[in-house]
């Protein structure tokens, strides 16, 4: 379809009309569809993805985790907003702080009673700009957004937000490499094309849907060099979501690692650089470290323990992996080529490096868009206070981007220096901070409001969230040293198990669902590799 002919089909009057009720029902039967139609989507991205390659090394339940869960979470998360909606009033912060003289801090969480049992050990929390405001969505105006999707992902949650949170009619243009995947898609939302508030428009159509004069906004995932083209072709205001260098802050501790806290936070490290072959936004890249900090040399030699030993091969599929990878390769004069699995799959080799370079690195000032990690060692007393400070510096004023960081702290030393890891997280650039958490599980959650470039003329420069908070300048997730919510891929069947856990809870949260996603979760970090 034309994206004037999208424009055309849709009816965003009549959907401000519609009753929260009704609005309900919508969710509950694209729910449905997507129960139907999660064997379909997963089977198409894998196939997609292990095409690409001519390897298997990805599978159905790694889809669920990773594509469809996400969708489900944010589902019925709308669901219980809008049963809030339906009594007249919005959902109120669990707590709201001052964190300086211009902004508070507000903490919230799930509305579901068994997502707060879950997330037990974790903090949601938002940094905002001012006294918080809250908007209903359904006292939003009617409009247009046109969402631009990434070829790295087909999760769609920006389609439910701007359609649920916003208040908005949509016009969807997928990436050409998910076409296959996205006639799927298109069959789990038919409730919401038949309602009139989404319609979708050829791949090749971006020029001329960013050029209609009638958008409210513009919704883009994907790399600055697109999103500058979509500003030059477009007077519409953007919300965008781009990658970039995402660095993991580790804080020397006020007394020393245990060999297993040491080696459960370098699984969760690689984890999280591995996810989806390094072809995410939110994957960690540079890891900064304290040069004076007694167990560095440990931490790196576990490091890579991690990448080779620890955590099965992954695939980098991206078509456009093997170009970053070659341009990396040539920029950068010292870097490891570390085998998993003993270099048995072509696609699966991961780049290492450690360096003391200056803020003209070749690593620190472009995205890598594969399996690679950068160690960069700051010259400081392993204080934690003073540690914090020259990193934060450091990153400000040498790593490209400003999309997401990572703080790996003892629980002690968090206590201890609370304050300061506080003013650390204020003067950061970075919009999205998880402590002790990893950047992944932030983006995918739909309480956060995760965008990283707000665009011309507008308020509101963030994907809208379930509690409706405007003028958001950080999100950030809390959670302990040696947290269960850690993802940790270290056992190929526990993981699998684990993944499927989740995408049935999240379909339909129940206390047996809750127990197996936390039961399989500790029993999986006593078994060894089966890889």
């Amino acid at each position: 379809m034309k994206a004037s002919d999208a424009f055309d089909y849709l009816t965003p009057n009549k959907w401000i009309t519609l009753s929260p009720l009704s609005k309900i029902r919508l969710l509950e039967e694209v729910r449905r569809n997507l129960q139907t139609y999660k064997k379909e989507l997963a089977h198409e991205e894998n196939r997609l993805k292990n095409g690409l390659m001519g390897e298997q090394l990805y599978f159905s339940p790694e889809s669920y985790l990773v594509t469809i869960a996400p969708v489900d979470h944010l589902i019925n998360a709308l669901i219980n907003l809008y049963k809030v909606l339906l009594k007249d009033f919005i959902p109120q912060p669990f707590q709201v702080s001052k964190s300086d003289e211009f902004n508070y801090r507000v903490r919230i969480r799930p509305l579901n009673f068994k997502d707060r049992i879950l997330t037990a050990s974790q903090a949601f929390y938002l940094s905002v700009k001012g006294s918080p405001i809250q908007i209903n969505p359904l006292d939003k105006p009617s409009g247009v957004i046109a969402i631009i999707s990434s070829g790295s992902t087909s999760t769609n949650l920006e389609v439910l937000k701007a359609i649920f949170l916003e208040n908005k009619a949509v016009i969807h243009k997928p990436h050409r490499l998910n076409e296959g995947i996205e006639r799927i898609w298109k069959k789990v939302f038919k409730p919401l094309s038949q309602a009139k508030v989404l319609s979708y428009c050829d791949t090749n159509e971006e020029e001329r849907l960013t050029q209609l004069s009638d958008l409210h906004q513009i919704y883009f995932h994907g790399s600055e060099h697109t999103v500058s083209k979509i500003k030059k072709q477009s007077n519409t205001a953007i919300v965008a979501q781009i990658g970039g260098n995402n660095p993991v802050i580790i804080v020397p501790g006020l007394k020393p690692w245990s060999l297993e806290e040491i080696q459960h936070q370098v699984n969760e490290l690689v984890t999280a650089a591995k996810l989806n072959g390094g072809a995410t936004c939110g994957r960690p890249q540079t890891v900064i470290t304290c040069k004076k900090w007694k167990q560095r040399d440990l931490f790196l030699m576990e490091l890579k323990k991690a990448i080779i030993n620890n955590t099965p091969a992954a695939g980098s599929y991206y078509p456009s992996s093997l170009d970053y990878r070659q341009n990396f390769l040539e920029h950068l004069d010292k870097v490891e080529v570390l085998y998993p699995e003993f270099g048995k799959y072509k696609y699966s080799d991961f780049l290492f490096t450690t360096n003391d370079s200056s803020e003209l690195d070749y690593s620190h000032q472009h995205e890598a868009f594969f399996q690679f990690l950068n160690e960069t060692a700051i010259d400081t007393n392993p204080n934690p206070e003073e540690f914090l400070e020259a990193a934060v510096s450091y990153c400000n004023e040498n790593l490209y981007g400003d999309l997401g960081c990572m703080f790996i702290i003892d629980d002690a030393t968090k206590f201890r220096f609370e304050s300061v890891l506080n003013r650390s997280i204020e003067k950061i650039k970075y919009k999205n901070i998880a402590i002790n958490s990893i950047l992944p599980l932030l983006l995918l959650n739909p309480y956060f409001s995760t965008s990283n470039l707000g665009g011309k003329s507008t308020s509101n420069q963030h994907f809208s969230n379930i509690y409706g908070i405007e003028h958001i300048e950080k999100s950030i997730l809390v959670d302990h040293f040696m947290s269960i919510h850690h993802l940790l891929r270290t056992n190929k069947s526990a993981f699998f198990k684990l993944a499927m856990n989740v995408s049935n809870y999240v379909f339909q949260p129940s206390w047996r669902g809750l127990y197996k996603i936390v039961s399989t979760s500790l029993y999986s970090r006593w078994l060894k590799p089966d890889f």
